[in-house]
């Protein structure tokens, strides 16, 4: 297995890994958590937020993919 640049990692195969706040929404839950989405509509409501982003789920999916760590999880249970 190759390691994954940083650039590489944050676009694969045309998928976004992370999204910045004011791209997320109280829809955004699967993908961003609820924190994720929540800084997402308080930024989009012009509440003080210091702009950021959310590492996605799909980045913590694809990881466990890369590593082989989903068949060993699914191994344990």
């Amino acid at each position: 297995m190759t390691p994954l640049s940083t650039q590489t990692f944050l676009i694969y195969n045309n998928h976004m890994y992370i999204k910045e706040f004011k791209k997320l929404n109280k829809k955004s839950v699967s993908e961003a958590g609820g924190k994720g989405a929540s800084l997402g509509e308080m930024t989009n409501a012009k509440m003080p937020v210091p702009p950021g982003f959310v590492v996605l789920a799909s980045a913590f999916n694809r990881f466990l993919e890369e590593t082989d760590l989903d068949t060993e999880i699914e191994a344990i249970f």
